[in-house]
């Protein structure tokens, strides 16, 4: 982002593209991603290459951030990058001609260990992954 004498800010070429953020798990990382690109005011849309699947815990670290608007993703990706649009895939999947890759995941094991809820392991799973997407998006 670049400041204007006016106060006001413009997007650079590159960050003016949309970012389409794809994952492999239900759209839970791509809503995550696409969230918090929105709130900075990107223009960003979530998919999946999965079936469509709840994970409670990304609209819980979305509000410790104070992010109220959860970007839902949709299942299928209809079109890949281009001059217009930026692919980024998150977690493991894998999709031609996207770049870059972030390395993300959620918890996915049982509700219940032998030590009881799993929340603290979904909630901090959900936090790291919502830190370096942060930080990517810092960088561009």
């Amino acid at each position: 982002m670049i400041e204007t004498g006016n106060g006001s800010v413009s997007a650079s070429s590159a960050s003016k593209r949309e970012l389409v953020f794809v994952d492999d798990k239900g759209g839970a990382l791509a809503s995550l991603a696409a969230s918090m690109a929105a709130v900075r005011g990107a223009q960003a849309r979530a998919a999946t290459t999965a079936p469509l699947r709840p994970f409670p815990e990304v609209a819980d670290v979305l509000a410790e951030i104070g992010v109220a608007d959860v970007v839902a993703a949709e299942h299928g990706l209809t079109a890949g990058a281009g001059s217009e649009r930026e692919l980024v895939v998150l977690g493991e999947a894998a999709i031609q001609g996207a770049s870059p890759t972030l390395a993300l995941r959620l918890y996915e094991g049982p509700a219940q260990t032998a030590f009881g809820s799993a929340e603290l392991e979904r909630l901090a799973l959900a936090r790291i992954a919502r830190d370096r997407i942060e930080r990517w998006l810092d960088q561009r």
